[in-house]
């Protein structure tokens, strides 16, 4: 077998980097071995005792469990140099990786990640997410870099015997993050993985955007690809426009994630929102599928906001109709958009800035496994225990950890209010639709647990408000019966006043 590179998207792009670009990390070629520091914590089976220096191996194996994985220093096969590094794992059902951390990046900098690679019998089950050979880049600030990272993992191609394959990817650092962990792993996979001339090189956007667009695989193509609403890097959407004589309404799709990850405008790239780009742009209704930043709060919120205005400022340009705008979403994302449903509008008529004058108002919102309220107080008010171990409660207003957080409720207790969206119901809100799949006394749903939904619904009978509710069928009875359907029977009504087509 002959050496190549992995035939994804970022190469078949052909997204390359000058030959001058400066590799950013250290031992990068895993020339240098050094002594294992603490050998008595090192779980992983490392042969000779000795480590690539800068770098650190380990499995997923508890304490007093038998060992499955290994570590050898291997100077006969590898890419270039004297040495490579030889992970081999017995357990499908752990993993096995190579990570080195405290690397300084740029705040909203773009990086590619690149390595050489080399497999013997890599075996995991296809059923599984986030499983194989992975590449993890995990960003976060400095100062609390443990406690309130962001991570995207890219699953790699590759399984089976192969041989010497490189594999490169180019990644956003998000605000405010600015240090790095890198991890090369095998997850969920038994095998035998060899890795070598690791590289980590500072990119473009444009380079970024080249492989998003390469690795589209939906059937529709946006129409407006990627624009940016905001200077952040995450503050982009997109467009799936509907052919129609005039202007058209527009459903906003707002990814979930926790306000911790996700990305909407991929998802709808990939073919994830397919049926629904499809059933709205049939009955006339332009998408928007909007990323935003990610925690603390108000950024995830306000961002969302930002991005109805920026398209109803743009409204003429994009044959959008500024007077019929609904949000949908799960968990996160039906947070926001119910959110931005119930709350009074924030535009400034007084701004100077011609996008911050324009409503930020809905005709509704479809609101999917939502949390209505995101204080930690009313949580345990509502006996959802189980959502508190979700780390979207404590880092949402910049809190490392439960602990922190119920320590120092106070000086946030406003903040949770506020993006509460229980705490905004009011008679002239729209109507809003809600959905809860499993039962109000199922006990480990967390942080989508139906009480989130079933509260909601209480607190707006007592205001007058309009909203309806999809609940389990044992608890059907709690509340009165939907006006409609389905989801997208709302959808569309609401947004067209038609039935659907």
């Amino acid at each position: 077998m002959k050496s190549k590179k992995v035939l994804w998207s970022s190469l078949c792009a052909g997204i390359l980097l000058s030959a001058a670009a400066e590799n950013l990390l250290p031992n990068s070629g895993l020339e240098e071995w050094v002594p294992e520091r603490a050998p008595e914590k090192n779980l992983a089976k490392i042969q000779d005792g000795l480590v690539p220096k800068g770098w650190h191996v380990g499995e997923s194996r508890r304490a007093g469990e038998e060992p499955w994985a290994e570590t050898a220093r291997d100077q006969q096969i590898r890419h270039g140099g004297e040495s490579s590094l030889k992970l081999v794992n017995h357990n499908a059902e752990r993993y096995h990786r190579l990570a080195i951390w405290d690397l300084p990046v740029k705040s909203e900098g773009y990086y590619r990640v690149s390595a050489w690679v080399r497999g013997e019998d890599v075996r995991f089950d296809q059923s599984k997410r986030n499983r194989g050979v992975v590449l993890m880049f995990s960003s976060g600030p400095k100062a609390n870099f443990w406690g309130n990272r962001h991570s995207e993992s890219t699953v790699l191609p590759l399984s089976g015997t192969f041989d010497w394959t490189e594999i490169s990817h180019v990644y956003h650092v998000p605000q405010p993050d600015d240090q790095l962990m890198l991890t090369l792993s095998l997850q969920q996979a038994s095998g035998t993985l060899w890795i070598d001339d690791l590289k980590l090189e500072e990119a473009t956007e444009a380079d970024f955007v080249k492989q998003e667009e390469a690795e589209r695989t939906s059937k529709f193509a946006p129409t407006v690809s990627r624009i940016h609403y905001g200077p952040a890097g995450r503050q982009i959407l997109s467009l799936y426009q509907a052919k129609t004589e005039g202007p058209a309404p527009v459903l906003v799709y707002i990814h979930g994630g926790g306000w911790l990850g996700g990305n909407g405008v991929k998802e709808c790239e990939q073919g994830a929102k397919d049926g629904m780009i499809e059933r709205m742009n049939r009955n006339g209704i332009t998408v928007a599928a909007i990323n935003y930043r990610l925690t603390p709060l108000p950024d995830p919120v306000y961002d969302a906001a930002r991005a109805i205005q920026f398209l109803r400022y743009h409204a003429k340009e994009y044959n959008l109709d500024k007077e019929r705008f609904l949000a949908t979403g799960f968990s996160a994302g039906a947070t926001t958009s119910l959110w931005l449903a119930v709350h009074d509008d924030l535009a400034d008529p007084k701004s100077e800035d011609p996008v911050a004058r324009e409503s930020t108002r809905l005709l509704g919102a479809f609101a999917m496994g939502a949390q209505t309220t995101i204080d930690p107080m009313q949580i345990r008010e509502w006996k959802n225990e189980e959502a508190l171990k979700h780390q979207m409660i404590c880092r949402s207003a910049g809190f490392r950890s439960n602990d922190e957080m119920f320590k120092n409720y106070e000086s946030k207790k406003d903040l949770y209010h506020e993006f509460s969206a229980v705490n905004h119901v009011s008679k002239d809100d729209p109507l809003v639709l809600l959905s809860n799949g499993r039962p109000l006394d199922y006990p480990s749903d967390g942080i989508h647990h139906a009480i989130f939904g079933y509260q909601f619904k209480l607190a707006a009978d007592r205001a007058g408000a309009p909203c309806d509710i999809f609940l389990h069928e044992k608890d059907r009875h709690l509340v009165s019966e939907p006006r409609f359907r389905n989801g997208d029977e709302y959808m569309i009504k609401t947004l067209t006043g038609r039935d659907p087509r």
